[in-house]
């Protein structure tokens, strides 16, 4: 699990702020993704996984390719009681 962490103005080619491939259960709660630039996945790219997302803020991150806040590419995602604005 990841609780009350804070990324702001990270770059990276996968997630510039979290890459998760091939992980069977995790939990991001209480935290904030700011700024954050990649190629795919501007803040969190997700690849074979499963994911739970909620109460954090996801906001103006970028991706060149796709996924400007999060890239979820053959995973289960579930989103909920999250502020996300301006993705590119």
């Amino acid at each position: 699990s990841v609780n009350d962490w804070n990324t702001n103005y990270s770059t990276d080619m996968y997630g510039g702020a979290i890459l998760v491939y091939d992980f069977p259960k995790l939990k991001i709660t209480n935290c904030q993704f700011i700024g954050n630039r990649a190629k795919y996945g501007g803040a969190i790219f997700l690849e074979n996984s499963d994911i739970l997302i909620s109460n954090s803020i996801i906001k103006n991150n970028y991706a060149l390719n796709g996924g400007g806040g999060i890239y979820v590419g053959a995973s289960d995602a579930e989103i909920s009681n999250n502020f996300i604005s301006n993705k590119y």
